[in-house]
C-alpha cells in the first residue's frame, strides 16, 4: 500500500497534504499548537510554556520569557526615541 501522504491526501490530516511526509505533518501540527494568529491576521503570537513572542501590525514586537539572551559576533545596536531599562 502506498504512503497516503506521498499520494497527496492523508485522511489523518483531513486535507490535501501536497506530498508532505507524516513527520512533516506532525511537525506542522506541533507548530500550530503554539502559534496564534489574530482573527484579522494582524497579529501573530508564538507561545510555549514559559516564553512568548508576539508581533503586531502596528510594529510592536514583544518578547517575554524566563530568561532572554542576546548573542552577537558583532555589535548589538539599540536605536529608539527612548530606551527604558528597568
Amino acid at each position: 500500500m502506498k504512503d497516503l501522504c506521498q499520494t497527496g491526501f492523508d485522511p489523518d490530516f483531513g486535507m490535501v497534504s501536497d506530498g508532505l511526509t507524516r513527520d512533516e505533518v506532525a511537525r506542522l501540527r506541533a507548530l500550530l499548537s503554539v502559534l496564534r494568529i489574530g482573527a484579522d491576521g494582524s497579529s501573530i503570537e508564538l507561545r510555549t510554556a514559559r516564553a512568548r513572542i508576539a508581533l503586531a501590525a502596528d510594529g510592536t514586537v514583544r518578547i517575554e520569557g524566563q530568561a532572554i539572551v542576546q548573542l552577537a559576533d558583532e555589535t548589538i545596536t539599540l536605536d529608539a526615541a527612548t530606551i527604558n531599562l528597568n
